[in-house]
């Protein structure tokens, strides 16, 4: 009889959780250019519906709740694990960055909209060919695969964001903490490769 086999040791240093914990607590830091956190922004979604809370939530949400996953899954000291855990987050972000950059460019007033969509589409293809040619192996996208996916997410929109103020539009603080905990996780996931 065989024995199991024993769980692949997770790809990035505990201490990526502090990171993680840093990226999910800008949610409480001023975000909009009115200085309205994202907790804030979410609790009033919830008012108008539970629906409209949910898509805030998971939607706009997702940088945060992927610093929420990425701590989880460093705790559970399983890369198979931790990988599932910060997928969805992932995911998420792409599928919603997509969405808004093309929304962003069809609107048209906005510094840069076609590099955004561009990069959108491009980081979106990237993520499902790497998916699909990991399956296709018999594996799965390791959690620093994931993490580092999400991080060059967070910091390129984060300097996104920052181009704007080119044109006046000032966001909360929360975008350039995000931003740099996001590059913090970045270094540290490509270090680790």
């Amino acid at each position: 009889m065989s024995e199991p086999a024993a769980p692949a040791t997770l790809s990035l240093p505990r201490s990526t959780a502090v990171l993680g914990l840093s990226l999910f607590a800008c949610a409480f830091f001023p975000l909009t250019p009115a200085g309205r956190t994202f907790v804030q922004v979410a609790i009033d979604a919830f008012g108008q519906g539970l629906v409209a809370g949910v898509v805030m939530v998971v939607g706009f949400g997702s940088p945060f709740l992927f610093g929420l996953a990425i701590a989880a899954g460093v705790w559970t000291r399983d890369d198979a694990t931790a990988a599932r855990l910060v997928r969805g987050p992932v995911t998420m972000m792409h599928s919603q960055l997509l969405l808004m950059a093309w929304m962003i460019w069809r609107h048209g007033d906005a510094v840069a909209s076609l590099p955004l969509l561009l990069f959108a589409v491009v980081s979106a293809l990237y993520v499902v060919q790497h998916s699909a040619s990991e399956r296709a192996a018999g594996r799965s996208a390791s959690f620093r695969w994931y993490v580092r996916s999400g991080a060059v997410l967070i910091v390129t929109v984060a300097a996104w964001l920052w181009l704007q103020r080119t044109v006046g539009l000032e966001m909360g603080r929360a975008v350039i903490m995000a931003g740099m905990c996001a590059l913090s996780l970045l270094l540290r996931a490509r270090r680790q490769g």
